[in-house]
């Protein structure tokens, strides 16, 4: 006798991780494949297929049971009939754009000391144990995405003519002068959703239609969202500094500032951050593309600098 079909609905989203909610949507049901005791494996309840985020594999997705609601009933042909919109996993790196970043140390000394996003120190982070990500200010993922217009690939076959403007727009993005070390849970839960929404959008061309705004709009509207409805801007109870110590979320604000030996508060500085994101990534776009510029002569560098001057102002950056 075949096993009975388990459906969940997705109504828990305020505790799911950014790349789930970058697929998962708020209130829609699912199919599980497959199950551990704390997460779930899930599948299109109308087509079947795994689901997958753009860029992240579905043995990467694992979203978590308490995220869901269980099904005591199958449900009506009417939601199931809606769920014909669930993405579909695309490498987001295709032309392999990413590489081994430097130490911390290393990206530290080339910014003195201070993160070019909130303006604060590498000392105020050490000294209240916050949470550092190496980000790329100029993001792989908006590179590749350019690189993927101009350079269409076929399956799992690149595009030769690629290889020399892959070569110097990968030395770019990984180098010290496109790199920033700055708040992991700014970085994580607001710069890096905003980009990748702005990307996917970018991609289906509902860009190209004007039926969006670009990422300086996207990021705004998250920080103002969650600052109306009070939402913690880290999801968990802990924010990890590298493989050292840990210290509890502070709510709303995922910075602290120390008020004393023994007592910190929550700093807000949210819209100084995504001014900065703005300025940071229009200039290394700049630079990038005059560096493209410069071999006017060689295959492929004009166009592919051009498509990212076409999305720097579709950004609004």
């Amino acid at each position: 006798m075949p096993t009975p079909r388990k459906y969940v609905r997705f109504t828990k989203a305020n505790l799911a991780s950014p790349s789930a909610l970058l697929v998962l949507r708020s209130g829609s049901v699912y199919e599980v494949d497959s199950e551990t005791p704390t997460s779930y494996r899930l599948k299109n309840a109308l087509t079947g297929h795994r689901i997958a985020a753009d860029g992240v594999e579905y043995t990467r997705l694992i979203p978590k049971k308490l995220w869901f609601d269980e099904l005591t009933e199958p449900p009506s042909e009417e939601e199931v009939a809606g769920c014909h919109d669930t993405p579909k996993h695309t490498p987001s790196d295709p032309y392999s754009l990413r590489s081994v970043l430097p130490p911390l140390e290393r990206i530290w000394e080339a910014t003195n000391d201070l993160d070019v996003y909130t303006g604060r120190s590498r000392v105020f982070y050490e000294r209240n144990m916050l949470g550092v990500d190496r980000d790329h200010v100029v993001e792989v993922q908006t590179a590749s995405v350019a690189m993927v217009e101009v350079f269409p690939t076929s399956g799992k076959e690149l595009n030769d003519d690629a290889v020399p403007v892959v070569k110097v727009t990968r030395e770019f993005l990984n180098a010290l002068p496109n790199l920033n070390n700055t708040d992991a849970s700014l970085n994580r839960w607001f710069k890096g959703v905003a980009v990748s929404e702005f990307n996917r959008r970018y991609s289906s061309g509902q860009l190209m239609r004007r039926e969006v705004d670009g990422l300086a709009s996207i990021l705004r509207d998250k920080m103002r969202v969650a600052s109306e409805k009070d939402a913690d801007w880290v999801s968990n109870s802990v924010v990890f500094h590298g493989r050292g110590p840990v210290i509890a979320a502070t709510g709303k604000f995922s910075a602290i500032v120390a008020v004393s030996d023994e007592v910190s508060q929550p700093l807000t500085y949210a819209p100084r951050f995504a001014r900065s994101i703005e300025k940071e990534m229009g200039g290394r776009l700049n630079l990038l593309v005059e560096e493209l510029e410069e071999r006017d002569g060689q295959k492929g560098f004009l166009d592919y600098a051009e498509k990212l001057r076409e999305v720097g102002r579709k950004m609004d950056i």
